[in-house]
């Protein structure tokens, strides 16, 4: 939970936003909805949620089909886990 209350809203935003705009929502409009109380307050209940019911202790922490990933973080090692599931 207390790495979910450090990381930076900022960077959490900026990238919410990058997203958001890939689907042609308006930049303004994102902003004015992300910086809004109860956005954030959702957004950190979601957050914690997560890690909770993941076990989530770091990032990244990938899940692939429900299963936590342990390998390397390398694309050679998450290619051979998707790949078995092929």
């Amino acid at each position: 939970e207390k790495w979910a209350l450090r990381y930076d809203i900022n960077k959490i935003n900026d990238f919410l936003i990058k997203i958001g705009i890939n689907y042609k929502i308006k930049e303004s409009e994102l902003r004015k909805c992300l910086e809004s109380e109860k956005t954030q307050e959702l957004i950190l209940k979601e957050r914690i949620k997560a890690q909770k019911e993941y076990n989530i202790t770091s990032t990244p922490t990938i899940y692939i089909n429900d299963k936590k990933y342990e390998d390397k973080h390398e694309f050679e090692s998450f290619k051979r886990q998707i790949d078995k599931l092929l």
